[in-house]
């Protein structure tokens, strides 16, 4: 069994039930009561669209820091578990991998990331097609008036692309000791955490110590970094067991998962945007697929941005028209 707990750290969109489900059926004694396959093929409210591994019930389900907390404290496992944290709601990865540090003495962190702007956004449509209640569930829809079922896809498309930093969310690799993205600094709060520690512990040791308390720590023992794209590739399960072995969490086989990963890796269809991208910064030229969703096109028209004339009135041109001026160039 687990000995120790697994947090796996990432928006929507990066595949993180599929390594939650490829740990559960490698590791010993959770392999027999762990779906042989947990991708789903068809497009259901139910278990999200086509390629998500919701099969795999995640239980706790994806969460944010604080319904994670709250989910510990009402049902009290006794024994450990792999918990999916989405960082989204908060804006702060490093604000969850704080709290977590001051909840479980020994925690293994998977952070998921997002390496380069091509696999954010690989994220991202993953995210929209395969999960889209998310956004109905955070408000996201809400704050940006946005409804993603919406026939108007011009509108729509605007939106992300005037909102695409503020809509969805950004998985950088996470660098310890400076800010990034978010404005969020791991270890100034664990600093601020050592502060309370020291001075109660100080002050009141019969209150504040080791007993009671996780001993104030910078930086977690076991933090591991997998790149999206990586989870893409035939070297997943080598990383992941790498990662097993090294924090010493369990007894793992990933000899099934090794065997079944062609099966996931078939079913990604939003490979092809990073594809698309790339041929069209070489031709300039819109095809079928370009067209075929509004944050696609969002993302085409993200590209070409700053290339329009500042007069050009975009937001009511067809991607072809917008694409046409540049071509002119």
């Amino acid at each position: 069994m687990l000995s120790k707990n697994i947090y796996l750290l990432y928006p929507p969109g990066y595949s993180g039930s599929y390594i939650s489900w490829c740990i559960s059926k490698s590791e010993e004694s959770l392999a027999s009561v762990t779906v042989d396959n947990p991708v789903n093929t068809s497009s259901t409210d139910k278990y999200g669209g086509y390629g998500t591994s919701h099969l795999h019930h995640r239980i706790p389900t994806h969460q944010n820091i604080h319904q994670v907390i709250a989910w510990l404290i009402l049902n009290k496992p006794a024994d450990k578990r792999i918990y999916l944290v989405n960082f989204h709601d908060e804006g702060f990865l490093g604000y969850s991998i704080d709290h977590i540090m001051n909840f479980d003495r020994d925690p293994v962190f998977i952070h998921i990331s997002a390496n380069n702007d091509d696999t954010l956004a690989l994220g991202n449509l993953n995210a929209i097609t395969k999960w889209p209640l998310y956004f109905q569930v955070s408000e996201l829809d809400k704050r940006f008036d946005i409804n993603l079922y919406s026939s108007d896809n011009k509108e729509l498309r605007n939106k992300f692309v005037k909102h695409y930093n503020k809509f969805f969310p950004s998985s950088r690799p996470l660098d310890f000791n400076k800010e990034f993205d978010y404005k969020d600094n791991v270890v100034e709060f664990r600093r601020q955490y050592q502060t309370w520690y020291n001075l109660r512990n100080g002050n009141n040791p019969h209150e504040v110590n080791e007993s009671y308390y996780v001993k104030p720590k910078t930086i977690p023992d076991h933090f591991y970094t997998i790149d999206l794209m990586e989870i893409y590739n035939g070297k997943l399960t080598d990383r992941l067991s790498e990662i097993m072995i090294g924090s010493q969490c369990g007894s793992f086989d990933f000899s099934y998962v090794k065997d079944f990963h062609q099966n996931y890796i078939d079913t990604q269809t939003n490979l092809q945007l990073l594809r698309e991208l790339r041929k069209f910064r070489i031709t300039k030229e819109v095809n079928d697929y370009l067209t075929s969703h509004p944050l696609i096109e969002a993302l085409v028209i993200r590209e070409v941005l700053d290339k329009l004339p500042k007069d050009y009135n975009w937001e009511q041109e067809t991607l072809q028209e917008i694409v046409k001026v540049i071509q002119s160039q």
